[in-house]
């Protein structure tokens, strides 16, 4: 069988999003089955015990089969370059979120929670992925919709490496004019 993918790739921490995930994987298993779910991060020193409450809840919900959590990868862009949708669920903003724009500059759909680098990257590239903030009713109906249809994903020519190099150089450029004139005064 052909399964859709869903990934959620975040290193394992309890903001980043994954008992989110989980409870998403369980409601949309009551309108379909024809997917796996893939946590993809590793688990640093002192969240072992959140991975186990992880695994708890994925075993409560009866998603041993449709959820794989990865561990650490090095093949993360590959993961996401064939997921047919990725998420961003972190619980506080994040300043970039680069799995985020990695997913998008592929073509493939994010759907991420409004707040933080994610909002601002989704308001640009894909408005349609933005949900509230623990909206998990409005994840999984977003994921059922996008699973029946993807969305198109514009091409991302803002979020680019050398528009973010260009705007460093030109902040640390003003900076350094400043205080020149600061010294010359």
């Amino acid at each position: 069988m052909n399964k859709k993918i869903l990934t959620l790739p975040a290193r394992i921490s309890s903001w980043k999003g994954q008992e989110d995930f989980i409870d998403l994987i369980s409601q949309i298993k009551i309108h379909r089955t024809d997917f796996h779910a893939f946590i993809v991060g590793e688990t640093k020193d002192g969240k072992s015990n959140f991975l186990k409450k992880l695994k708890k809840k994925i075993d409560k919900n009866n998603l041993g089969d449709m959820i794989t959590i990865t561990g650490h990868r090095d093949d993360v862009r590959e993961i996401i370059a064939i997921s047919n949708i990725a998420y961003s669920l972190s619980l506080e903003p994040e300043a970039f979120g680069r799995t985020t724009i990695e997913a998008l500059s592929m073509g493939i759909p994010v759907i991420g929670y409004a707040h933080g680098g994610v909002d601002e990257q989704l308001d640009r590239i894909l408005p349609e992925g933005r949900i509230g903030v623990g909206n998990i009713p409005e994840a999984a109906m977003l994921t059922l919709d996008w699973l029946n249809k993807s969305p198109n994903v514009p091409t991302n020519n803002f979020f680019t490496l050398k528009r973010m190099l260009d705007n460093t150089v030109a902040i640390y450029e003003e900076l350094a004019k400043q205080r020149r004139k600061h010294r010359t005064d």
